[in-house]
C-alpha cells in the first residue's frame, strides 16, 4: 500500500536495489554480469581448490605466486568467497544411472543400486562442503563495454590460476541466480529447487528477521551471526596462516574484500612516518625494550615502501567477514565460541557485528556488496599477504564419477574418486592403520564396490578372512593342482613303464617345463617380432642348462656371453607384461 502511494504522488525511493520487505540485494539485475548501480559491472567465477595438506612448502610458494601474479592482474575492488554448500552429487548420481544402461550382469546392477543409495544418504549426513568464488568488477558505459572488459580479465587471471591446476569457470545468470537462491533460502532451495524463470525478486527470503538484541538475524528457521577481523599479527607463517579458521567446522561463509589504496600516497605517508619513527628511536635510547619496539616499526615501513615498489604488489583495505549458521540458539553460542578461539589462535582479534541490518548477510554473499562494513572494518595487506593465505584451498576429493571412498576426516565431505583416470600415475593405494581399525573391512567394501565397473577382481588373502557369495575361491597348497608358476617343481620323478627304471632326471623334467611355457608364450605373446621370439627361445634353452635348484627353481645364472640376448629381450617386457 506504501509503495503503491508513493507511485501515484511522484515520490521515488532511495533504495535502488532489489527487495523484498526489510531484505534488499544492492544490485539493480543479474545477467551474465551482476549489475551494480552507478554503472558498475561484476563477473562471478567458480575456483576449483588446491590440496594445501598435500603440498610441500615449495609447492605452496608456487601455487601463492600464481595467486598474486593473477590478483595484480585485475584493476578495481576484488571478493574472493569460501562459501560453505551442501555435497552435491547429482553428477554422481547422473553418472551411475547411465553406466547401469551399459550392464547387462543381475549382480552388478544390484550392487551398483546399493551403492547408489548409499552415497545419497551419506550425502543427507555429511556436513557442507567449501565452495570458492571470485567476483571483481569494472565501471564501463554499457553492458557490451563491460562485458568485453571483464571476460579479458577473466581469461588473464584464469590464465595465472589454472597454471597451477586451480581451474577457473565463470557462473552466468542462471548460476548465479541459482547460488544466491540457495544461500538466501536454505530450508526452501530443499524441497523447492530453483527456476530459471525466477526474477530476482522471486529468489529473495520470504521472511528475514533481525533480532532485537542486534546480534543475530533469522532466514527459514535458521539463526546467523557475523564477524569481522579487526586485528592481524605483526609477524605470520609463509602460507595458510588462516587455515584454521577456514578449516571451522561448521556452516561457515567467508568474504575476503579488497579495495585497492594509492600506492604513491601510501609510499609517501610510511616515508614520513618512518622518520618519525627513527626519531622516536633516538629519544628512547635510555629504554632499550621501547627502542626495540620503535626499531622493529620502522623496519616493516621500511619494508612495505620496498613491496610497494614492485609492480606485481598492490595494497588493499581488506575486510574480511565471517557468517555462521546454525538451528538453533544454542548451537550458535557453542559454534560462535569455536570461531572466536581459532580467530585467537591465529593472534587475529575479531569483533561481533551488531545492529548492522541485514548488511553482514549481504556482504558474505559472492556479490561483491559495498557498505560500511567493507570500508570500516579494514586492515591494510599487500597482493603478497592475501596470496600467502592459500585462499583456494581444501581436502575436498570429490569426483563427478568414481568409487565412493568414505568421508573426509577433515571436512566431513565425501570421497568419491576414480582411480583409473587418466589424470592420476597409478591406480594403487596402500592402507596403513593400527591393529583393529578397519583395514580389512575397508579392503572388503572396496571390492565389492569396484565389482560393478571390473572384469575380473584377484584378492590375495592369505588369512582367510574374506568371502564373498558370488566370487570363487582357489587354494594353493602342495597337495592341490593348482600352481602359480609355471616352473614350479613339485615332484621330479619321471614314471617309466618298465619297474624300477624311474628316474628323477631333473634336467629331463625341467626341459619339459620349459618347453611347455614356450608353447604357452608362443600363443600368448605374438606381439613379438622373430628376432625376439629367437632371443626368447635361446634364453630358455641357455636357462635349462644354467639353473641352480634350491626346493623348487629359484635362481637363473646366464654367462655373460648372453647378456646381449637379454638387452634385446628387455624392450619387449613392457609389451609382455601387457598382454598376459
Amino acid at each position: 500500500m506504501l509503495a503503491l502511494i508513493k507511485d501515484l504522488l511522484g515520490i521515488k525511493s532511495n533504495n535502488t536495489g532489489k527487495s523484498k520487505g526489510n531484505f534488499c540485494l544492492p544490485i539493480e539485475s543479474i545477467k551474465d554480469l551482476v549489475i551494480a548501480k552507478d554503472g558498475v559491472y561484476r563477473i562471478v567465477l567458480k575456483i576449483s581448490p588446491v590440496n594445501g595438506e598435500l603440498l610441500s612448502d615449495d609447492s605452496l610458494e608456487i601455487v601463492s605466486d600464481s595467486i598474486q601474479r593473477a590478483l595484480s592482474l585485475l584493476d578495481g575492488r576484488i571478493g574472493i568467497y569460501i562459501q560453505s554448500e551442501g555435497v552435491n552429487i547429482e553428477n554422481n548420481i547422473t553418472n551411475i544411472e547411465k553406466y547401469k544402461l551399459e550392464l547387462n550382469s543381475e549382480i552388478k546392477l544390484i550392487l551398483l543400486e546399493e551403492q547408489k543409495k548409499h552415497i545419497q544418504s551419506m550425502a543427507t549426513r555429511s556436513r557442507n562442503v567449501l565452495n570458492f568464488y571470485t567476483v571483481f568488477e569494472t565501471k564501463a558505459e554499457n553492458y557490451s563495454s563491460a562485458q568485453e572488459l571483464l571476460y579479458d580479465a577473466y581469461q588473464a587471471f584464469k590464465g595465472e590460476l589454472e597454471a597451477q591446476d586451480m581451474y577457473v569457470d565463470q557462473l552466468f545468470e542462471k548460476d548465479i541466480k541459482a547460488l544466491l537462491y540457495e544461500r538466501m533460502n536454505p530450508e526452501s532451495s530443499q524441497v523447492e529447487p530453483f527456476n530459471c524463470q525466477w526474477e530476482i525478486e522471486n529468489i529473495l527470503p520470504e521472511n528475514a528477521r533481525i533480532f532485537k538484541d542486534g546480534r543475530n538475524i533469522e532466514i527459514e528457521n535458521r539463526i546467523y551471526r557475523f564477524y569481522s577481523i579487526v586485528k592481524y599479527p605483526a609477524t605470520v607463517e609463509s602460507y595458510r596462516w588462516l587455515r584454521r579458521v577456514f578449516n571451522t567446522k561448521g556452516d561457515i561463509n567467508i568474504a575476503i574484500i579488497l579495495t585497492p589504496k594509492n600506492k604513491a600516497t601510501i609510499a609517501k605517508e610510511l616515508s614520513k612516518a618512518v622518520n618519525e619513527i627513527g626519531a622516536k628511536a633516538l629519544d628512547a635510547r635510555k629504554d632499550e625494550s621501547l627502542r626495540q619496539k620503535y626499531q622493529a616499526e620502522k623496519e616493516s615501513a621500511v619494508k612495505m615502501i620496498a613491496e610497494l615498489g614492485n609492480d606485481n604488489i598492490s595494497l588493499y583495505d581488506t575486510n574480511i567477514t565471517i557468517s555462521i549458521s546454525t538451528p538453533d540458539l544454542k548451537e550458535l553460542n557453542a559454534l560462535s565460541n569455536l570461531l572466536r578461539s581459532k580467530i585467537s589462535s591465529v593472534y587475529c582479534q575479531a569483533t561481533e557485528l551488531k545492529y548492522k541490518g541485514f548488511d553482514p548477510f549481504i556482504t558474505t554473499l559472492p556479490i561483491l556488496a559495498e557498505n560500511k562494513i567493507t570500508s570500516n572494518y579494514v586492515w591494510n595487506l599487500t597482493t603478497r599477504d592475501v596470496a600467502s593465505l592459500i585462499p583456494y584451498d581444501s581436502s575436498e576429493l570429490m569426483e563427478p564419477k568414481g568409487i565412493f571412498i568414505g568421508e573426509n576426516v577433515i571436512s566431513g565431505g565425501l570421497v568419491i574418486i576414480d582411480t583409473y583416470n587418466k589424470i592420476y600415475n597409478n591406480p594403487h593405494e596402500c592402507i596403513i592403520a593400527d591393529s583393529g581399525s578397519g583395514k580389512s573391512f575397508r579392503i572388503k567394501t572396496d571390492a565389492i564396490r569396484h565389482i560393478p565397473y571390473r572384469d575380473y577382481i584377484i584378492m590375495f588373502d592369505l588369512e582367510g578372512e574374506f568371502y564373498y557369495p558370488w566370487g570363487k575361491r582357489y587354494k594353493f597348497s602342495p597337495t592341490l593342482g593348482i600352481i602359480s608358476n609355471p616352473f614350479h617343481i613339485r615332484n621330479t620323478i619321471v614314471d617309466s613303464d618298465e619297474f624300477g627304471d624311474d628316474s628323477t632326471d631333473i634336467g629331463t623334467y625341467l626341459s619339459t617345463k620349459i618347453m611347455e611355457a614356450m608353447m604357452f608364450l608362443n600363443g600368448y605373446l605374438q606381439a613379438l617380432n622373430l628376432l625376439m621370439r629367437h632371443c626368447l627361445k635361446k634364453i630358455l634353452g641357455i636357462a635349462t642348462a644354467h639353473v641352480v635348484l634350491i626346493l623348487t627353481v629359484k635362481y637363473c645364472l646366464i654367462p655373460s656371453r648372453h647378456l646381449a640376448l637379454f638387452q634385446i629381450l628387455s624392450k619387449a617386457r613392457l609389451k609382455i607384461i601387457k598382454l598376459l
